[in-house]
């Protein structure tokens, strides 16, 4: 293990720390000043993250679009755990908000083909209970998402 490996899993924590206390994922700038560590050093750390496919960057930035399974920005994909909404990137990703926080919680989601709206209950350790006739496709096998991780 480097000072490296060591300095990111650090940067890896105030990222994790921040989605569960602030319900946010946070920038770099936040990240920097969090640990009290210069901005180059961050950058560094999330350009590894990237190239590690720890997390989705924005399109032409380096800031996280997606720290799975939450994600920075309003999506179709809804969830509502610990007394907040959360968002994810997909609805395989929004199975796994509950029990990353450790909390049951509700996705809230519509059909993309008859905008249906869709109810599911995640429990703590994942399990999903919906109603009997949902069913959720996933179009692009596992592994192939960062192929495209945009479109995925």
């Amino acid at each position: 293990m480097t000072d490296e490996d060591d300095f990111d899993r650090g940067v890896r924590a105030a990222i994790a720390r921040a989605i569960r206390e602030r319900g946010v994922i946070p920038t770099m700038a936040e990240v920097a000043l969090t640990l009290g560590r210069d901005g180059s050093e961050i950058e560094a750390a999330f350009l590894r993250m990237i190239d590690g496919r720890v997390f989705i960057p924005r399109r032409r930035s380096l800031e996280i679009l997606a720290y799975n399974p939450f994600c920075s920005e309003q999506t179709n994909f809804a969830v509502t755990a610990a007394n907040r909404t959360w968002w994810a990137i997909c609805a395989w990703d929004a199975l796994g908000v509950p029990p990353a926080l450790g909390v049951p919680g509700t996705i809230d989601a519509r059909c993309p083909d008859c905008t249906d709206q869709i109810w599911i209950e995640v429990g703590v350790e994942g399990r999903a209970t919906a109603p009997e006739h949902t069913v959720m496709q996933v179009a692009t096998p596992a592994r192939d998402f960062w192929k495209n991780i945009y479109r995925t």
